[in-house]
């Protein structure tokens, strides 16, 4: 009876929604919608401004209004949606990355990865799944070639003008931590936009605007200087050529492909006379070229040499989706002192340390459905002639994108996943056939089981993001000495953590390790001092048994109390981060006074 109910309830609350779309109004705002939504969802999830997981939540939220304005707009016209294999296959990887929530070994932060993995996938279904029209996506697709051309120019910018925001090495990366993700996103622009360009659909002014964009994207990705990223552009580009050879509208592939590489030759030229990097573009193509000394790749080899250990170790299930940062630590090579740690700069491999088999099974089951849909509508007698060449450019930009994030960590930053949602979402809609095997469901099945779901779900992420926004806000004011900010962030975070967080239990223990180690009081009050600190680093190792961070307080802990247990939680902190320069210091000094492990 109850389920019956709240069924009736979130059918008329659908009905209610769709019938207030079919205003006029809304009729005629809605063709404009899907477009400005998607525009906001890939601008809020470019990490410009702190803090950078509320423009994140903006992102899903974009996300989550699009689906919510299709679903008004399409519900009365078509009664039923097809659902695909490839379809079925992003639905089941993003729901099987996302249950290896109940083995993780952080499940906060498998929550966190899940919910931008989700950018991905709702972008998808909006527009492959959901009957957008055609020029709804077209208006969306160009919205961002919009962005992504804007971020080219930021990045000439970033060279010529406010050389400030270059990297330690001279390099461009601002907004992103890698120049390479930076570059990522201009390949799928740059494909976009020549898609469109020749696709014959647009006015003359449209042809301009993408020929221009074209044109800044690639020469902000020649000063960006990421050798797999323009190995990748050539190769997109050879097969984009080859595929418009019998094309007839825009300038033509010969005459395009010449304007291409007579503005490279410019900007190369350009950034020798006025560029504000470490070296000139034509300087960085030829260290690049040499293979000799590569950091870049030795560092590259080291981390996957690393990362095979770890999948020895999680085989079948993973180890959770979003904790490769905590574990790598324990398997990383003495050698590889360059990266961060944070990824393993090769999705295939990370989401196979993550997420087990299954992720890497369906990953590469995705990639062979793209594949094969394309050339299956290539050869198909039946294809839309006028859209041939869009679909052409979107399968040479998901292309790039595939055989880049081999070398680095594509699908792991926001931008990129609303950007490929959006590309691999209109790609499969386009190239849909009416002899496709599909199954149909109903708009009310989707708007429960999906939407509602992802509702549900928006409210535990958006607390976790707020728990991490908190934690850092925190730590922040602790180091600038400002301890009642401090203990209001820390109460916020944990609470808003739901106890999986472990930042805040870990910052929170800082304050009575800190008085134990500065006072002398009386026992008593050590000892309240004592329990109080253990049980919340008892509460950080329960919500992550991996912490090395967590491991190293306790040893702080137990060591100013002066209990034999420091050498036990050195050994753990170590074990689990062979390279914690405080935990081998605080080792080696014990060595040196003589106190023994045992």
């Amino acid at each position: 009876m109850a389920r019956c109910f709240v069924s009736c309830q979130t059918r008329l609350a659908v009905d209610s929604f769709c019938h207030a779309a079919q205003s006029d109004s809304m009729k005629r705002l809605i063709p404009y919608m899907l477009p400005a939504l998607a525009s906001l969802s890939l601008l809020a999830s470019l990490p410009f401004l702190q803090p950078y997981e509320a423009f994140r939540l903006l992102a899903l939220a974009a996300g989550l209004a699009a689906w919510a304005v299709m679903l008004a707009d399409s519900s009365q016209r078509s009664p039923t949606v097809q659902v695909t294999p490839l379809s079925a296959a992003i639905l089941a990887f993003t729901l099987w990355c996302g249950f290896t929530f109940f083995w993780s070994v952080s499940p906060f932060a498998t929550v966190i990865a899940w919910g931008a993995l989700w950018l991905l996938s709702l972008w998808y279904l909006i527009f492959a799944v959901l009957p957008a029209s055609v020029l709804q996506m077209g208006r969306a697709l160009g919205g961002v070639v919009a962005v992504c051309a804007m971020m080219g120019a930021w990045a000439l910018a970033q060279y010529f003008i406010w050389p400030q925001f270059l990297n330690e090495n001279g390099n461009i990366r601002f907004p992103f931590a890698d120049p390479n993700n930076y570059a990522g996103l201009l390949n799928l622009g740059i494909f976009m936009s020549l898609g469109l360009l020749f696709s014959g659909q647009n006015k003359r002014g449209c042809r301009v605007f993408l020929l221009i964009a074209a044109v800044v994207m690639l020469s902000a990705l020649v000063l960006i200087g990421s050798r797999m990223a323009m190995a990748c552009t050539v190769a997109g580009l050879g097969v984009f050529a080859w595929l418009a050879r019998g094309g007839k509208e825009g300038p033509g592939p010969m005459g395009l492909f010449i304007g291409l590489f007579m503005a490279m030759v410019a900007i190369l030229l350009a950034s020798g006379l006025w560029g504000g990097g470490r070296l000139t573009a034509l300087e960085r193509v030829m260290e690049l070229a040499a293979l000799s000394d590569d950091k870049s790749l030795s560092a590259r080899l080291d981390i996957w040499a690393s990362t095979w250990e770890l999948i020895a170790r999680h085989m079948w299930q993973g180890a959770g989706l979003g904790t490769f940062f905590l574990l790598y630590p324990a398997v990383r090579a003495p050698s590889e002192i360059y990266s961060s740690g944070l990824m393993a700069h090769a999705d295939p491999l990370q989401f196979w340390a993550e997420a087990g088999f299954p992720a890497l099974a369906l990953f590469y089951a995705i990639l062979l459905m793209v594949l094969f849909r394309f050339y299956r509508y290539w050869k198909s007698s039946a294809a839309d002639t006028s859209g041939r060449l869009l679909v052409a450019g979107l399968f040479c930009a998901l292309l790039t994108l595939a055989l880049h994030l081999h070398v680095t960590f594509h699908l792991y930053v926001p931008a990129l996943l609303v950007a490929t949602g959006l590309t691999l979402g209109a790609f499969a809609r386009l190239t849909t056939l009416s002899t496709e095997r599909s199954t149909a469901l109903s708009f009310q099945t989707l708007a429960s089981v999906i939407f509602l779901g992802l509702l549900a779900f928006a409210v535990v992420y958006q607390s976790c993001l707020f728990s991490e926004m908190h934690a850092r806000q925190a730590a922040a004011a602790l180091e600038r000495g400002d301890l009642e900010t401090f203990s209001r962030m820390v109460n916020q975070a944990g609470h808003e953590g739901f106890g999986l967080n472990p930042r805040p239990y870990v910052q929170a223990a800082s304050i009575p390790i800190g008085l134990l180690q500065t006072s002398r009081g009386p026992a008593e009050e050590r000892e309240a001092l004592f329990l109080q600190a253990d049980r919340l680093l008892d509460q950080a190792l329960a919500a992550s048994p991996v912490n090395a961070g967590a491991y190293y307080s306790k040893a702080l802990l137990y060591g100013v109390m002066g209990r034999p247990e420091i050498d036990h939680f050195l050994d753990l902190t170590l074990k689990y981060d062979p390279q914690h320069r405080q935990a081998r210091q605080l080792q080696q000094a014990r060595g040196r006074a003589g106190v023994t492990t045992p």
